[in-house]
């Protein structure tokens, strides 16, 4: 028998990767996102949160641990930066895109009364529909955005919140912006 190094080896083998279906891992289209919006109307959390993930692309674990206090000044106004600490205890920064500060507002309005007296309201989570003093669970994320994707009728695509992070960096490689520019966007 002949003796083989790794890279003769490696010329040998075979691939048998297969190219997978076109609707596995696709991002979603502008109608998607759009018809999800439509479905949030007239509810300002899943609004807000829907906002977060489609203009922000925060991280689950972000948006779960999301905190009023993180959104508003201490007039209850959106602030002009909002950082927001993600991954490997680093800290997010950015500027709320308009359709955001508009949500942002929307949700100061109808949060504010519900929050109980003697609660400090700069550090109550804005995610948890169940608890203003409990974050956001990454599965109660998940479960949102699918009832959600489901109630806008989205269908042919697995709606998940990590999946808005890659519709956005398509959608910004598409305007032609930098890889650089994106990645350092999203936070990495």
């Amino acid at each position: 028998p002949e003796k083989l190094d790794c890279k003769d080896l490696l010329l040998r083998m075979r691939n048998r990767r297969t190219q997978p279906p076109l609707d596995l891992r696709r991002t979603l289209t502008q109608e998607e996102v759009r018809a999800m919006e439509v479905a949030a109307e007239g509810q300002p959390r899943e609004q807000l949160l829907l906002s977060i993930l489609s203009t922000v692309a925060l991280r689950n674990s972000a948006i779960g641990c999301l905190t009023y206090g993180q959104l508003v000044d201490a007039q209850h106004r959106p602030r002009a930066l909002c950082s927001i600490p993600e991954k490997g205890r680093t800290v997010r920064h950015f500027v709320p895109p308009p359709a955001l500060l508009k949500h942002v507002v929307s949700f100061v309005e109808w949060f504010r009364p519900l929050v109980p007296a003697g609660v400090d309201i700069f550090k109550t989570y804005v995610g948890n529909a169940c608890s203003f003093t409990s974050p956001m669970g990454t599965r109660m994320l998940q479960r949102f955005v699918k009832r959600l994707a489901h109630r806008a009728g989205v269908t042919g695509v697995d709606v998940h919140p990590q999946g808005f992070r890659h519709t956005l960096v398509g959608l910004l490689m598409d305007q032609g912006v930098a890889m650089a520019t994106v990645s350092k966007f999203l936070g990495h």
